[in-house]
């Protein structure tokens, strides 16, 4: 279902109802399996024909599906990690959350690569609750786009000409250890 649609069809219904006041409000039967739906009921109307539901009642349900699509929280699928050891140094890495948050929170590490360069690495302990390959095959690819972007980025600048073997084997090895780090964090997490 389109979020924006569906909110544009929420706010038309609030027209409607301001408009004909206290009132039976007739909806087709196509809306309101929409609006149910999305406050939260998975439902299949069968009947074609328009029906008229009371004002009152056809009002709360529209409060409750746009604090649906709103007001929806999401829960990060990692916790969030300070620059561990210190931001600035060569090998640090941090699990970072947004304000407000966002579905990618936990799903990613950034890992301080030096000269002032970040690179971006998936999160091991993000796999079980999905991850961002995760995500983009079954969930909502649209949300996390910018954080896969990033992933993609920090592969291919090291693949990429724009810096010696050396270097790029050096940076490697720094996501590496960030990784492999992560990855006990997780496992003591989960044995906890």
């Amino acid at each position: 279902m389109s979020e924006r649609r569906d909110l544009n069809m929420i706010e038309a219904i609030l027209t409607v109802i301001g408009e004909m006041g206290d009132m039976p409000i007739p909806i087709s039967s196509l809306w309101l399996e929409r609006l149910i739906r999305r406050a939260g009921r998975p439902i299949e109307i069968y009947w074609a024909e328009d029906r008229e539901v009371d004002a009152c009642a056809l009002e709360t349900l529209c409060v409750l599906a746009r604090a649906n699509c709103i007001e929806r929280k999401y829960e990060a699928v990692a916790p969030a990690i300070d620059w561990t050891p210190g931001r600035d140094v060569e090998g640090a890495y941090r699990v970072g959350h947004s304000q407000p948050p966002h579905p990618a929170d936990g799903m990613t590490a950034t890992v301080c690569i030096g000269d002032g360069a970040f690179s971006t690495i998936l999160n091991p302990a993000s796999f079980n609750n999905g991850s961002l390959g995760w995500t983009l095959t079954y969930g909502n690819a649209q949300a996390v786009r910018l954080t896969a972007r990033s992933v993609i980025e920090s592969y291919d600048y090291l693949l990429s000409g724009a810096t010696t073997m050396k270097d790029a084997t050096r940076r490697l090895r720094l996501l590496r250890n960030a990784r492999r780090d992560l990855n006990r964090r997780a496992c003591q997490e989960g044995a906890a």
